[in-house]
């Protein structure tokens, strides 16, 4: 072993979560999760590159300018109700949500993701309607290849257990299978809708809520042609256990659509977080990172670097991933190999600060708003007194220095 490669492995193994995977053995053994007629579908096809076409743009700017108005620009305060926001977005055009069938109408969205703005102003944890809008920002010009969910996944209890032993038996899975406490139809009315959801789209997208009492988010994207169900969580502590809680809800989730086959699950080693209220906007970037990146590490490549664990699933041997995933791995901390800043710490500070600014950014687009300095902040003291403060980004050429 060279020393460069040995010193990666070191560096790997101390700062970042391991490579986690499993094959997680179902009822009904091996089995397909498209229908026959998306075979031929273009979008459902194996070949990722014939899929997408061309690389796709890790995120879509706004090309619709005809509301803005130099002498007149739209200015927002992250504390306008609900009412004036939609009053001064009021000719805001939106081709996403304006479709005829879209669920999610442009006022709520931008709601969303005012709130997105104000908890990322305010440091605070951001909340899942905010996270949502997110995601959704994600599939911008992947629409064809990529469905998103309408409300996030809850897993309630850590702690798993027979099927047979909860007051309420999932009757879509066996007695003697390991079942979590969850909540998985993703804001659907019913199985039958998000089944409809996810057809003829390759990739399907969301986020997790773990736990009742703590607050905690993690992501995943479903790739239905392969059977890859691929996990982001960021926080180290409990980590593999959030996983195995996963495969168990995932497992119920495909029997209960009829679908109760072996698939694979993947959890990504990315570099943990350091607090504890970052782990909603890291799990997103992971997904702009794999569905527009197209760049990183083959799921080979982790291992040899990484070093692979595997899921230990109760009611199963310890079954390995039955193949390769074909999302390519990466991390929300880059340029590693960079002599500047020389500590890892300081650049997953450096990169936690771009992340939040380019999400702060993608917003303002999003509500079409060309301007940083046309946003605001009012924040009331207890006198009745208010304080207004100017929400400004700094963009560094080099991506550095991006700060709220």
């Amino acid at each position: 072993m060279n020393v460069s490669l040995h010193n990666a492995k070191a560096l790997n193994l101390r700062y970042r979560i391991p490579f986690v995977q499993a094959r997680v053995l179902c009822e009904g053994g091996d089995g397909r999760f498209i229908d026959p007629d998306e075979s031929t579908n273009g979008n459902c096809l194996d070949d990722i590159q014939r899929v997408y076409g061309r690389q796709p743009a890790f995120d879509q700017p706004r090309t619709n300018w005809e509301h803005w108005d130099d002498s007149n620009p739209i200015e927002i305060d992250l504390a306008d109700s609900s009412d004036t926001l939609q009053q001064k977005l009021r000719g805001v055009k939106h081709p996403y949500y304006d479709e005829p069938g879209a669920y999610i109408k442009f006022p709520l969205h931008a709601d969303d993701t005012k709130d997105l703005m104000k908890d990322l102003v305010n440091k605070k944890m951001v909340g899942g309607q905010s996270l949502l809008a997110l995601a959704r920002m994600a599939s911008y010009g992947l629409e064809n290849v990529v469905s998103v969910a309408h409300s996030q996944i809850q897993i309630i209890s850590q702690t798993s257990r027979l099927n047979r032993d909860f007051k309420i038996s999932q009757p879509a899975l066996p007695p003697t299978y390991q079942k979590v406490e969850c909540n998985f139809l993703c804001g659907f009315y019913s199985i039958r809708d998000l089944r409809t959801q996810m057809y003829a789209k390759r990739f399907f997208i969301g986020i997790i809520h773990h736990g009742s009492a703590c607050q905690h988010w993690t992501s995943f994207i479903w790739d239905r042609v392969r059977g890859d169900l691929y996990h982001f969580d960021s926080f180290l502590p409990d980590q593999v256990l959030r996983t195995t809680n996963v495969a168990y809800m995932w497992r119920e989730l495909l029997a209960s659509c009829g679908m109760p086959y072996n698939f694979n699950i993947f959890q990504g080693p990315i570099t943990p977080q350091e607090d504890s209220i970052s782990c909603g906007p890291l799990c997103i970037f992971m997904i702009f990172r794999f569905l527009g990146g197209l760049v990183g590490c083959t799921g080979e490549e982790m291992r040899r670097i990484h070093r692979s664990h595997t899921l230990q699933l109760v009611g199963q041997p310890p079954t390995g991933a039955s193949t390769a995933p074909v999302l390519l791995f990466s991390d929300w901390v880059v340029g590693l190999s960079l002599d500047r800043p020389s500590t890892h710490k300081a650049k997953a500070v450096i990169a936690l600060n771009f992340i939040k600014a380019f999400f702060y950014h993608l917003c303002l687009e999003d509500l079409g708003v060309r301007q940083s300095n046309t946003v605001f902040y009012t924040k009331w003291r207890r006198d009745g007194t208010t304080v207004i403060t100017p929400c400004v980004k700094k963009y560094g050429q080099n991506h550095d220095t991006h700060t709220l």
